[in-house]
């Protein structure tokens, strides 16, 4: 069975032979294989601006880790074993066992030991702050412009805001950074949304083509037919006319014109 390197082990140095077994190869935690369940059922329940990583680490090695500032609220969660959470910069350490946790300080680094004598699992719960406050922001200003376009907005905009209706700024004031944002996520969703269209038409163009071509090619070949070997019954004829003019999934959704619908080409 395959395993981890121990990273308290020079490899440069150490022993390793094809006839002994190999000391500084760590056994997989096979007995953690039933956690799976449980860890995805704990990863469902998040929200949408929350990550998570799960950590299993073997009795005497720790992990050092660093919280970006972004990650402004950073949490640590033990699910088995016991660990001492190191805070390098505070020189503070705190124990935690199965089921407790704490908040990480952002911006700083800091290292998880296990202490117990079968191995941990812990797993961080990371928000981005920072773009949990951008989205709010976004989302303030979609919904002011709204408000200053159907006339429920009491003050006017100040002037950096006024771009938002489609004005220039001001000569001498600045864009925002987030009102340049919003318009830019603006801007190219309306581009996606006009590519999309363009997609739909000429996909809906080249359906129309195929089926008109699809119909002349078989009338041709009914007309050939009928001048080479006669035509044949009135029935059998309407049902070769009919196939060849078969349109697909539109015949399931005839379109209407004033209320009255169309009936199909022939």
């Amino acid at each position: 069975m395959g395993g981890l390197v121990d990273p308290r082990v020079d490899l440069v140095r150490a022993p390793w032979s094809p006839w002994t077994p190999t000391p500084w190869l760590l056994p997989l935690l096979v007995d953690l294989s039933p956690w799976r369940q449980r860890l995805q059922e704990l990863e469902a329940q998040l929200d949408g601006h929350t990550d998570t990583v799960f950590i299993a680490d073997f009795p005497g090695l720790h992990l050092e880790n660093f919280v970006s500032e972004d990650l402004g609220n950073t949490s640590l969660r033990v699910l088995r074993g016991k660990v001492l959470v190191e805070l390098v910069d505070q020189q503070q350490n705190y124990s935690l066992q199965e089921g407790e946790g704490m908040q990480l300080p952002a911006g700083q680094y800091h290292k998880v030991h296990t202490v117990s004598p079968e191995p941990s699992c812990y797993m961080y719960l990371y928000v981005n702050t920072t773009a949990l406050e951008l989205e709010r922001n976004l989302t303030r200003l979609r919904e002011l412009r709204e408000r200053a376009r159907n006339g429920t907005e009491q003050s006017p905009l100040p002037p950096e805001l006024r771009p938002l209706l489609g004005e220039p700024p001001p000569a001498g004031v600045s864009l925002d950074p987030v009102v340049s944002l919003f318009l830019r996520r603006e801007q190219r969703e309306q581009r996606r949304e006009r590519e999309s269209s363009l997609a739909q038409r000429l996909r809906r163009f080249l359906r129309r083509k195929f089926f008109l071509f699809r119909r002349s090619s078989l009338m041709t070949l009914i007309a050939l037919r009928n001048l080479a070997l006669g035509r044949p019954s009135p029935e059998h004829l309407a049902q070769e006319v009919a196939f060849a003019s078969w349109r697909g999934e539109e015949e399931a959704r005839p379109e209407t014109d004033g209320g009255a619908q169309r009936g199909p080409e022939l």
